[in-house]
Order: structure tokens, then C-alpha cells, then sequence
């Protein structure tokens, strides 16, 4: 099951081995180091995170800093005598074993990550990949709701990277700062009744904003949202690609026919007809390898009533015609 993921950060460190003292960065973000964040969102037995692509989307910029570190380690065996015989000190002293290193690290990064996953034999007999691919919607969902709201409630970050809202009363502000105090808490608390009520509180917030509040927005603020918008029009397409037309577009997201065009040209180089052909067929090789749909059946799945076209699209991607594509995935 395909997923996309977007990171980013001040600065990021994906350290060469081959480098024994000093810190040194790799010039970009490694499939291991993609494969542990994607764990650190959802990991279960179950399954094991594949990394296709990750994508670049920042400059790559490196700067040096020094770094606090300990030169001494706490061994196996010591660790062993000391829970054995209930005795003795478990600790290492900073004051006494600190020692400064230089590092080379990268700064600014930002990546679009492109995996899927496959099923282990792990796997319990109730879970599926449909299962689990929820799971990690939801997660990133939360997560970055939650990461939002940490950031803009407890670190003060500068309010140029974010949406500068201007309330137009002291009321305004108070409502507001309850609002998502709430939806910080409840996405804390999260138990069976917080997605419910994370939506209604959500769902005040905007109409808070829209009503008692003015915004601006900046050069770099408008490409974000439109890296969000993008993501929300592909999950869109990705849903309804059976019977999808951009009429259909232009009506859930209230844009002119030429702009989705814009948008989608931008960010994939393709045009709308071409992003949802790359969609369709990308789901197909999803069913093909998943599942034991026939092929016309599959062909009408993803949104294909004239089958020859179908088979033609395919085997100019490939290759191969869908049953050749099947059956070499399994030899």
C-alpha cells in the first residue's frame, strides 16, 4: 500500500560511518533514516516500511556546529553486575566525561518520502493492508495537528512560518486560545471519543477564524498551502478515480479548471489527465499484485470502461500486459 509522507526541519544529520569521530552528513536523507521516521509514526510487527523515492524539495545546505558529547560508555558487563548483585553505580557523570565535537549537519532540509509496505508473516490473522494504511493516515493526521499546536502554543516559534491571523477583538483572542487548548489537550488524551470531538473543536476554530479574524499570507506561506491543497486534490483524485472529471474537482474545491492544471503541472510535471492516468495505473499494479481480480475487472476498478485502452496505457508503462506484469511480480 503506496503512502507519501512530507518532513522537514532546522537540521538533520544522517551521519556517514565512515566517519569515526567527527560528525559528518550524508547530502541527503538516507532509506534507513526514512524507513525510522516512518516507524516512529506506526511501526507493528506486521508489517515492514519499503522506501521508493524520497523526494528533495529544499537546496542542500550544509553548516558546521559544535556538539556536546560523552567520551565514556556504560559496558554490557557492568550493566549485567549491577542489576545481578543490586549494587554498585549505573551512571555516567557529564560534567566529568563531556567533551566537545565538530559536526557537519544539514540545515533547512525538506523531503517528501514515497513508500509502501509489505505484510510479514508476523501479521495477525484480523490484519490487513488496508488496516494498517488507515492507521498511518490517522497517525499522520494527529501528528501533525498536534506538532502544529506544540509548536504555535509552547515554543513560540516566529509567526512567519505560519498563517498570521489578526483578530479584529480582545474576544476573538480569548475564544481562540481556549479553542485550541482543547483540541491540544484532547489530541493528548486521545481515547475513543477524541477524533470525534477533535473535529467539532477544529470545526470551531474555523469558523472562529473566519468570522473574528484577518489573515495574510507570504510568498513562502502560499507555496506550503499549496503543497496542502496538492495533497488534499490527490487524495481526492485517489478516491473517486473510477469516476473522477475535473468538473468534479472544480466543484468540491471551488477553483477554475486552468488553476488544478497549474497546481498539478507544478508539482508533478504532469497535467491533470496525465496525473490521473499515473494514478489509475498505479493503483492497478496495486490490485494486480494484491489481490485476484481478474483484469477487466480490475480495469473497471480504477476507472477504465474501454478495455483495449487500458491494456494499451499498461504495456506502454511496463512493458508488459497486465497478466505478464502479474505473473513476473510472483515467479
Amino acid at each position: 500500500m503506496p503512502i507519501q509522507v512530507e518532513v522537514w526541519g532546522d537540521y538533520a544529520c544522517f551521519t556517514r560511518p565512515e566517519m569515526k569521530t567527527e560528525r559528518v552528513s550524508y547530502d541527503v536523507m538516507t532509506p534507513s533514516a526514512a524507513r525510522g521516521l516512518l516507524d516512529s509514526l506506526y511501526w507493528h510487527p506486521g508489517l515492514r516500511w519499503v522506501i521508493d523515492r524520497i523526494h528533495v524539495c529544499a537546496p542542500i545546505r550544509f553548516t558546521n556546529i559544535r556538539r556536546n558529547e560523552v567520551k565514556d560508555v556504560i559496558s554490557a558487563r557492568r550493566a549485567k553486575t549491577v542489576m545481578e548483585k543490586g549494587q554498585g553505580e549505573l551512571y555516567l557523570a557529564a560534567s566529568e566525561s563531556i567533551q566537545q565535537r565538530a559536526a557537519m549537519v544539514l540545515r533547512d532540509v525538506h523531503y517528501v518520502i514515497d513508500a509502501h509496505f509489505d505484510m510479514t508473516d508476523a501479521a495477525a490473522p484480523g490484519d490487513n493492508p488496508g488496516k494498517f494504511q488507515d492507521i498511518m493516515k490517522r497517525q499522520i493526521t494527529t501528528e501533525r495537528i498536534s506538532s502544529f499546536l506544540k509548536m504555535a502554543l509552547m515554543e513560540q516559534k516566529s509567526l512567519q512560518q505560519y498563517l498570521h491571523f489578526l483578530p479584529q477583538a480582545e474576544e476573538a483572542v480569548s475564544q481562540m486560545d481556549e479553542t485550541m487548548t482543547s483540541l491540544l489537550l484532547e489530541l493528548q488524551r486521545h481515547d475513543e471519543a477524541s477524533p470525534i470531538i477533535c473535529r467539532g473543536l477544529l470545526l470551531r476554530i474555523f469558523r472562529i477564524l473566519n468570522t473574528q479574524y484577518e489573515f495574510s499570507l507570504s510568498k513562502k506561506l502560499r507555496q506550503k498551502m499549496n503543497w496542502i491543497l496538492y495533497e488534499e486534490i490527490s487524495d481526492y483524485m485517489k478516491q473517486h478515480m473510477k469516476n473522477i472529471s475535473i468538473r468534479m474537482l472544480c466543484e468540491e474545491f471551488h477553483f477554475q479548471e486552468d488553476y488544478f492544471n497549474r497546481l498539478l503541472k507544478n508539482r508533478t510535471g504532469m497535467t491533470y489527465t496525465e496525473y490521473l492516468q499515473h494514478l489509475r495505473l498505479q493503483k492497478a499494479e496495486e490490485l494486480l499484485l494484491h489481490t485476484r481480480l481478474t483484469i477487466d475487472a480490475i480495469a473497471a476498478e480504477v476507472g477504465y470502461k474501454n478495455k483495449g485502452y487500458f491494456y494499451k496505457i499498461f504495456t506502454e508503462r511496463h512493458q508488459l500486459t497486465p497478466a505478464q506484469f502479474r505473473k513476473r511480480m510472483f515467479e
